[in-house]
């Protein structure tokens, strides 16, 4: 059966109602909401700030749903304001700053701050799934950050528990264990992943270690437990189609439109161009990370990244980072028998020369060619996404 998807950039999105399972089903209207706190120094240096981006969520019939989720969601961002380590400690910190006149010459004084983020992960009539970011930074290097998962009941505003996720909770258990299992054996996971994984099980199976994407459930560990901090918050994905295969709850399904991440080096097979035959894939990027990265991407023995004119103009443009690049399968328009590829990476323009998010959208011809179809702002693994291209 063919699947796709849909996304956009957006800070409120209107989900309309639709049926599931023969009964009217509300879909949640998600607004966020930004608080921001800063303390000066006497001498009007900046020493700290704190933000807090979180959603609001409202359901039209179903007020009291959209009151159990916000209610959850105002707790999170109440714990995270009750916490002031990092804002009691600034101001000695700058007047040790302030009295070392070696350290004061040789360095700056870079203000600390804490910040609350949180993104929408899945939205329908099933389920509505979130992914916070907490970050802190108090000096040094870099920051800290850790990563939470909340999910929840769509029809009933309840927290779901993994242990709600199966049929039977023991063999879905044992059964995602095996699969996430499989996938740190890989490469792409052993190249990032610390030697001895024997903790595996203990670190993504915690409370709040999960959410579902628009391409199944991810777990996924903090920095520091399965690899070096460059490794980041290590995340596995089980695709809806094998969670039905484990007993997965058909209460929790996801019937949208589906984003499929392509797993860098492993070879995959899918129909692109709905010609019948599966055309074999392959994305993998040489020395991630480094100034002699290169991108690979292989269909049926030919590789696109430095054949087509498009791809690999955009692969070598200075104003992305393209050594960071992810690749989806991604369905634009669900009523054809084509599956459109996606390419996400940041651009470093703009104000501050921040990153933003672009996404790349190519399709695969019944012909055999790769045909670019323009590029938008955002990422096509946002739930809340609506298709505008360049």
């Amino acid at each position: 059966m063919k699947k796709g998807f849909l996304c956009v950039v957006a800070v409120a999105v209107m989900v309309l109602c639709s049926a599931c399972s023969g009964q009217a089903a509300v879909r949640a209207q998600i607004t966020f909401e930004t608080r921001e706190d800063t303390d000066y120094a006497e001498d009007g240096k900046l020493l700290y700030t704190n933000l807090c981006v979180y959603p609001v969520v409202a359901m039209k019939g179903n007020e009291s749903t959209a009151e159990k989720i916000n209610a959850a969601i105002l707790a999170e961002v109440d714990a995270f304001l009750a916490d002031t380590s990092v804002r009691d400690v600034v101001r000695e910190d700058y007047r040790v700053y302030l009295s070392n006149k070696d350290l004061n010459s040789e360095y700056g004084f870079s203000s600390y701050y804490d910040d609350f983020d949180m993104i929408v992960t899945r939205n329908d009539s099933n389920v509505i799934s979130f992914y916070i970011t907490i970050s802190s930074y108090m000096g040094g290097v870099h920051d800290g950050y850790y990563g939470i998962g909340l999910n929840f009941d769509a029809k009933t505003g309840e927290r779901i528990a993994f242990s709600d996720l199966g049929e039977n909770a023991e063999t879905f258990h044992a059964d995602t264990l095996a699969y996430l299992r499989k996938l740190a054996a890989t490469n792409t996971y052993r190249s990032i992943m610390w030697e001895d994984i024997s903790d595996l099980e203990q670190i993504l199976y915690q409370d709040e270690r999960w959410y579902f994407s628009t391409s199944g459930l991810v777990f996924f560990s903090n920095p520091y437990e399965l690899g070096a901090f460059y490794a980041g918050n290590i995340e596995f994905t089980v695709p809806y189609a094998d969670l039905q295969e484990m007993g997965f709850q058909q209460e929790y399904s996801y019937q949208e439109n589906l984003t499929i991440k392509l797993q860098t080096e492993e070879v995959c097979y899918f129909d692109l161009n709905g010609n019948g035959p599966k055309e074999e894939i392959q994305f993998y990027i040489d020395k991630q990370g480094s100034a002699n990265t290169k991108l690979h991407f292989i269909i049926n023995g030919t590789d696109y990244a430095s054949e087509h004119t498009e791809l690999s103009g955009q692969f070598s443009d200075k104003d992305y980072i393209f050594c960071w690049t992810q690749c989806f399968l991604y369905d634009m328009d669900t009523t054809d028998d084509m599956i459109e590829i996606a390419f996400q990476m940041n651009y470093t323009k703009g104000e501050g020369n921040s990153l933003i998010p672009y996404t790349f959208l190519y399709r695969y011809e019944k012909k055999g060619t790769l045909t670019y179809l323009g590029k938008m702002e955002g990422t096509v693994t946002n739930p809340e996404c609506e298709i505008q291209l360049d």
